[in-house]
């Protein structure tokens, strides 16, 4: 009996040291990093397996034609109202907003896109409806459908002066948009992009539609004022 007690006491001993042996091997140092280059603690990971900082927007390194960039996909743990996005992310450009980044984020009221980023992806901001403010800077080249749907907070949209074209119900139901200001530079504009804006006026720099926009891009039939120049 007691070399049974003996033997069992050697196996518990054996599982406990095992459990107690380092993962590295004598004498080597442990690399993982504590902290990232910007102090922060080591980054979490975002549902697309990038990673992310403490305190940040959530991004997701690509690689293009020009070298590696960074887009946005999510909010992070961001909880300010003011969203700023940066032009530069460890290192790489922040060149897309990505599809369905801040999809139903009710906390933005107001969001700053650098000139870095060329692409609002779809669904980018659908739903927000607490965003009231956005500057679409001239790096900006194409918004694509659905972008603000339901945003039926926001007041102030600027488009930039060389967007190429905005999607299929862009600002549809943008309840408090009053005016919108589009660009000569913009040669496609989606069906139902001003749909539901039942206050808006739309100024186009075109002196009459052009022949790529949808021909229901004004489906509700707002006032549109055609050959638009700045006062």
């Amino acid at each position: 009996m007691k070399k049974i007690k003996y033997f069992v006491l050697l196996i518990l001993l054996a599982v406990v040291l095992a459990s107690c042996t380092p993962t590295t091997n004598p004498g080597q140092e442990d690399t993982t990093p504590e902290y990232n280059e910007e102090g922060d603690p080591y980054p979490n990971r975002n549902p697309n397996g990038d990673k992310y900082e403490k305190g940040h927007l959530a991004y997701n390194l690509l690689n293009g034609e020009d070298g590696a960039y960074y887009e946005v996909t999510g909010i992070g743990d961001i909880k300010s109202k003011d969203v700023v996005i940066p032009d530069v992310y460890r290192g790489y450009p922040v060149k897309v907003i990505a599809d369905s980044a801040f999809l139903e984020c009710e906390t933005i009221e107001t969001i700053s896109i650098p000139t870095s980023v060329t692409t609002i992806g779809w669904f980018a901001f659908y739903k927000c409806i607490n965003l009231k403010e956005v500057h679409i800077p001239n790096s900006v080249e194409v918004i694509c459908s659905y972008a603000f749907y339901y945003c039926t907070s926001l007041e102030t949209v600027t488009l930039p002066d060389d967007l190429l074209s905005f999607g299929t119900r862009c600002f549809y139901n943008c309840q408090s948009l009053t005016s919108l200001i589009i660009p000569l530079s913009v040669h496609w504009v989606g069906e139902s992009a001003v749909g539901k804006c039942h206050k808006i006026i739309v100024y186009c720099e075109a002196p009459s539609k052009p022949s790529y926009w949808h021909r229901s891009w004004n489906r509700d039939r707002r006032p549109v004022e055609w050959g638009y120049t700045e006062k």
